[in-house]
């Protein structure tokens, strides 16, 4: 029996009203070449990221996107756009992030209600291949993605989208501190997402492009034991942490063996947390998938909070516009109160949706 759901068999569709936790988003033809306008070229690595990632995610005006959902049933979604940059020219990056978001708070200003542009951050990333080698961030990087954040907070974006995982510095650290405290301040959801930050070997021949896949979205694994057991949670507690398009069917297990660490390790630790690691996931943790029956078998033992559901539009593997039929075959058997808490209203309370 396959995990995942099949959304191209037909079925009785239940309509419902969906909120999708993860969708994308580039720039629409013209509008990319207003975004580079803005930006200073000292950059030209920059230029490409946000040139490439257009051609990844065509997008559409917010008009056509919502027809586009209306599809689907989904009233409201989140928007995840570019983040981080490549190479050591932090003037170069800040210009560009704020060039990103003053044109997302542009295009989907009169839509924020339904959209919820995410906010790009102007820290180092590893690029593909990690030729060159990725840079550290420092203090000023750091500083920087806070500013932002909060400059562009106030234009109404959300959520800060951060890299899924940086080797470089990776977030157990107290260097992170205040962005974790500028989220905590303007109450706005931080967003991991996997494939932005460290970028493993690429496998080849048999199987490749499956191994691929499942180390990219595995990794993430790292990211939640860095901000739970790490402290960061414990230390913030008004944090949310989104880890985005990972899948839900890992985290079960991932809060078993750190609450088996916490207990049977308990001489190594540090920090000694007054709470186990899973307590923490409950409290301020959440994950998105699109097809995930693991993830939903398991919905009793990560609690229903955690869970988001998301089509993933427009990519490839997404839901959309299939949505309904996704839902359906995942949720079989769910009450539906608690199938619209993980389709819905989990997503609107999160990200202050007011659809």
């Amino acid at each position: 029996m396959a995990l995942t759901s099949d959304a191209s068999l037909d079925t009785d569709v239940k309509r419902r009203v969906l909120v999708s936790a993860d969708s994308h988003g580039g720039a629409p033809p013209g509008e990319l070449e207003k975004v580079l306008a803005r930006m200073q070229r000292t950059d030209g690595k920059q230029v490409r990221i946000l040139e490439n990632g257009a051609k990844k995610n065509p997008e559409v005006h917010p008009e056509d996107r919502i027809r586009e959902q209306e599809i689907d049933g989904v009233v409201a979604e989140v928007i995840y756009g570019s983040t981080g940059f490549t190479g050591d020219d932090l003037a170069a990056a800040v210009t560009s992030c704020q060039a990103t978001n003053d044109w997302s708070a542009e295009m989907y200003g009169p839509h924020l209600g339904r959209f919820a542009p995410s906010i790009s951050l102007p820290i180092p990333i590893e690029p593909y291949g990690g030729n060159p080698p990725a840079v550290k961030p420092e203090a000023e990087h750091i500083a920087a993605a806070a500013a932002e954040l909060g400059r562009a907070a106030g234009l109404g974006l959300r959520p800060g989208l951060m890299p899924d995982t940086l080797d470089a510095l990776p977030y157990n650290r107290p260097d992170w501190n205040p962005v974790w405290e500028a989220a905590c301040e303007l109450d706005v959801p931080l967003s991991f997402h996997v494939g932005i930050g460290h970028n493993p070997v690429q496998a080849h021949g048999p199987g490749g492009a499956i191994t691929n896949y499942t180390i990219v979205t595995s990794q993430i694994i790292g990211t939640l034991s860095h901000l739970t057991a790490g402290g960061v949670l414990e230390t913030f507690p008004q944090l949310k942490v989104v880890l985005t398009e990972c899948g839900s069917g890992w985290l079960a297990w991932a809060m078993h063996i750190m609450d088996e660490a916490y207990v049977k390790h308990a001489h190594w630790v540090k920090p000694k947390l007054p709470m186990p690691p899973s307590e923490y996931v409950k409290r301020q943790v959440q994950v998105t998938f699109q097809d995930d029956l693991v993830g939903v078998a398991n919905r009793h033992i990560t609690g229903l909070r955690c869970l988001m559901w998301g089509s993933d539009y427009p990519h490839h593997e997404g839901t959309w516009p299939n949505s309904q039929e996704a839902v359906v075959r995942q949720f079989a058997g769910v009450p539906e109160d608690e199938v619209d808490q993980i389709c819905r209203r989990n997503a609107i309370e999160t990200f202050k949706f007011t659809v």
